[in-house]
């Protein structure tokens, strides 16, 4: 063993000493010096590769086999015990003596591999103590292992400061288990699956019959899954082969939640329905939780070819008008296939005459789209579906016309009904189209509106916390194409004393107010009836240059145009038409900046509420330390919040040019989406919006804004 003293050169100088001390001086002197000697030295440290070889019992766990055993079971409780030394140990010393209290269980064999020379027990290896019987009750029952009781074995080693240290306080383990009731058991027939979707006359079939156990024990006695305890019953089923899992065992049970399965091969020399049923543990070997679970049954078809397995039936169909050059179409067949559709202008007198399109999707739900159609045409629609190479098209045709114009056409409402206090407005479009729906009290200054992005034909908004009295409202639809059609204005009383409770709507009668149109709601919104220009302004600013100068918002989701008037008109006009945006698709857009006012606490060029609404430090001026202000960044295209460029959409921009945005995961921030560079502006104050309208507006002659 090598030792390492605090310094060398001391202890040889007091060794020196000593041994003048032994010769001349008496023994209290001596003794005196010999501590001091001890204090100088310090504590002795030992390398670890210096160690000597040493003996660690260690009783590392009780293991219950199988997890979950409900009384007067088989079970074996296997204690784990470790060489948690350094050395091998050769007999068993140390391993012969041992005691434990397993409460409730009754031993009937105990079993482990003696040490010896031959079969020693080395570092880190385990030896197994194995204790089989079974627990008389159920519940929870402490298991208690001590192992070398009476110290057969030196267990301890040499310490890092090269003192002895025990190794005998991890001989024993402990552990509380849980015990069941028999009446836990339960056995379910799962499922019954046939290999093949359309089995054919004398042809194998393979069923699958999966039995789980639902129960809350380990199942290890096969009895209850024996071939002899299970049956299967199916009429004039030609029975060739029976295959099943390995029965289950105390080392191999079968756990809750797991599955045994069975497997039956057999053919049927007749064709019709069949039914297969299947049933286990029918004797009822034990009482289970749920008797009722242990059979099931399948229905299913033999046909006499593929050409009658194959064949379908179209189950229901769909028309949907997306605009006057596009359609939808929807069907539904009676088996999964791959959806087919012949289509043309002319109905020849065989659809096989028809243009074919084969949809690559195996489904029984089948839809396809159709563009670049001829815009009041009649087209003639054959639907049907492939499985296999048996094809099934149904002769009878479909007629889809398509309408002359995008113009959509409100077909049904809008209506209103009411409950507790919220109000439905529902109504129809010929065409799939987007929904709006403004509101407002009869006294109310402005319309309150609420949107949807879904492209659909019945369409449905709602708005709460109603107060007494009159309520006006109207409607806008946007097609895909862009067009808008408008309701007129309708409106509804609102009384709570007579309003039905939340729950079932009640159908409210409208009204239809003097007003025609919402154009005539208020001067500040107007109806655009110039398709040509709406569609080359739309989403823009325009300045009427040759008047004095006015400001208008030409809304890109409908044919209207917005007075901007003053700051507040404008700020709250840019805020009404917003849509909502979540801040993923918001960064896609690139940041306009130079319409910014208001407090800038860091003097970065950026206004607090900008910064807070892009989420930069507003009281510092380089929010991610890089050593360039933020504004500097933006401008440059980089992230202010972190390393890397901005990362955004050109093309999610393109499609959103002229939109106002409202921040949903924020506090409602507002954006304007610029058409003639495709940046963002934000519109944080009234005078943002007002800079914005400025900034950004584009000069119109009176003769064309007349023309609007």
């Amino acid at each position: 063993m090598t030792y390492r003293l605090k310094n060398d050169i001391i202890i040889l100088l007091f060794l020196n000493i000593f041994f003048m001390f032994i010769l001349n001086f008496n023994k209290k002197i001596i003794i005196l010096f010999v501590a001091l000697l001890l204090f100088v030295a310090g504590p002795i440290t030992v390398k670890a590769e210096d160690i000597p070889p040493y003996y660690d019992l260690y009783a590392k766990d009780i293991e219950l086999v199988p997890a979950k055993p409900y009384t007067n079971q088989p079970c074996k409780l296997i204690v784990k015990i470790k060489n948690n030394g350094t050395k091998a140990l050769l007999s068993s010393t140390g391993l012969s003596t041992y005691v434990y209290n397993f409460e409730n269980f009754q031993l009937t064999k105990l079993s482990y591999d003696p040490i010896s020379y031959d079969n020693m027990l080395y570092a880190d290896d385990y030896i197994d103590y194995i204790f089989e019987g079974k627990f008389t009750s159920a519940g929870e029952h402490v298991l208690n292992f001590k192992i070398d009781t009476v110290d057969e074995l030196d267990e301890a080693k040499i310490g890092d400061e090269g003192y002895t240290v025990s190794l005998e306080d991890n001989n024993e383990v402990e552990k509380t288990v849980t015990i069941y009731s028999p009446e836990e058991i339960d056995l379910k027939t799962n499922s019954i699956e046939l290999d093949k979707d359309y089995p054919l006359v004398n042809e194998d079939i393979e069923f699958t019959v999966k039995v789980k156990n639902t129960g809350k024990v380990s199942i290890t006695d096969n009895v209850m899954l024996q071939t002899s305890n299970v049956e299967y019953i199916s009429e004039v089923l030609a029975y060739k082969n029976l295959t099943y899992d390995d029965y289950p065992t105390i080392d191999d049970p079968l756990d809750p939640g797991e599955e045994f399965i069975y497997t039956y091969t057999g053919s049927y020399n007749s064709v019709g329905d069949k039914s297969f049923v299947f049933n286990v543990d029918k004797n009822n070997y034990l009482a289970e939780s749920d008797e009722t679970n242990n059979s099931t049954s399948t229905e299913f078809r033999i046909f006499l070819n593929e050409e009658e397995a194959y064949s379908l039936d179209i189950i229901s169909h769909e028309i949907i008008k997306i605009s006057s050059t596009s359609l939808k179409i929807n069907w539904e067949t009676s088996k999964e296939s791959y959806g087919i559709i012949y289509y043309d202008k002319y109905d020849y007198d065989s659809y096989l005459s028809k243009t074919k399109e084969e949809l690559s999707g195996f489904s029984a739900e089948h839809s396809k789209i159709f563009s670049d159609l001829e815009a009041g045409q009649i087209y003639y629609i054959n639907l049907g579906g492939r499985i296999n190479e048996v094809t099934t098209i149904d002769e009878d045709t479909i007629d889809a016309p398509l309408p002359a114009t995008d113009e959509a056409v409100i077909t049904s409402g809008p209506s209103v009904s009411i409950g507790g206090y919220t109000a439905k407005i529902s109504w129809s479009t010929d065409l799939l189209s987007q929904s709006a729906l403004f509101y407002k009290k009869l006294d109310a200054d402005n319309y309150t509106k609420i949107f949807s992005d879904d492209f659909i034909l019945d369409h449905a908004l709602q708005f709460s916390n109603l107060t007494d009295g009159n309520y006006n409202y109207y409607v806008i639809s946007t097609t895909t194409p862009g067009t808008a059609v408008t309701s007129v204005v309708l409106s509804f009383n609102y009384n709570s004393q007579t309003a039905p409770p939340s729950g079932p709507e009640t159908e409210v009668q409208d009204e239809e107010t003097t007003q025609t149109t919402p154009e005539s709601v208020s001067s500040s919104q107007k109806t655009i009836v110039n398709t040509n220009l709406y569609n080359s302004l739309k989403g823009k600013i325009v300045l009427t240059v040759e008047a004095n100068g006015e400001a208008y918002y030409i809304n890109p989701l409908y044919k209207t145009w917005h007075y901007l008037g003053r700051p507040d008109d404008a700020f709250s006009v840019m805020r009404e038409q917003g849509i909502g945006i979540t801040n993923a698709n918001l960064e896609k857009i690139a940041i306009g900046l130079g319409n910014l006012s208001g407090a800038d606490s860091d003097s970065d060029g950026l206004t607090d509420m900008f910064e807070d609404a892009i989420g930069t430090d507003y009281i510092a001026p380089d929010t991610d330390g890089d050593g360039f202000n933020d504004k500097a960044e933006l401008e440059s295209g980089y992230n202010p919040k972190g390393a890397g460029s901005l990362s955004t959409d050109i093309n999610f921009t393109n499609s959103h040019l002229g939109k106002i945005f409202l921040q949903i995961e924020g506090n409602g921030e507002a954006w304007y989406v610029n058409p003639n560079d495709a940046k963002r502006y934000f519109l944080g104050r009234p005078a943002d919006a007002f800079n914005v309208m400025r900034f950004l507006g584009l000069g119109i002659s009176n003769d064309n804004f007349s023309k609007l």
